[in-house]
């Protein structure tokens, strides 16, 4: 039953996210973690789990998660990497996590500079979907514009 959910989370939970990872439709709160992280804030425990489980599920390589944690204060490489790598579900009983909910992260004060995607879901990974889609139907619109050249020798 759980290979089968597996194979299907995608279109269970609404639509399958980019190969690539868009550093740009992130969500608020995420960004915060990430941005305190590289500049070499302290973090919490639920700030850390809740980005690399975030990164985990867009895509990013566990490789460049335990690059992004070198500039922690308490950095550990060979800790961190099995940290990302138990929460990737790669090592320890196989469960590959998800962020928790926004309500989650705003109980823990992880939720901020809402926007106005914020206001219409109810988990990072939606949010991420959402952004997602809208940078793609931007990037159409200017592509289906016509060009303002001219051909005029």
């Amino acid at each position: 039953m759980k290979k089968v959910f597996e194979e299907n989370r995608g279109r269970l939970s609404g639509s399958r996210l980019p190969d690539e990872v868009v550093d740009e439709a992130f969500p608020p709160c995420m960004k915060y973690c990430l941005e305190g992280l590289l500049a070499g804030r302290r973090a919490s425990h639920m700030e850390r789990f809740g980005l690399t489980s975030f990164l985990v599920n867009v895509g990013m390589p566990v490789e460049e998660m335990v690059q992004l944690y070198t500039s922690v204060t308490d950095f550990d490489e060979s800790l961190t990497r099995y940290q990302i790598e138990h929460i990737a579900g790669l090592k320890g009983h196989r469960t590959k996590y998800t962020p928790p909910t926004c309500n989650t992260l705003r109980t823990h004060g992880i939720c901020r500079n809402m926007d106005r995607i914020c206001e219409t879901v109810n988990h990072p990974l939606s949010y991420y979907r959402k952004k997602v889609r809208r940078l793609e139907r931007q990037r159409e619109q200017r592509e289906a514009e016509p060009s303002n050249t001219t051909d005029q020798p």
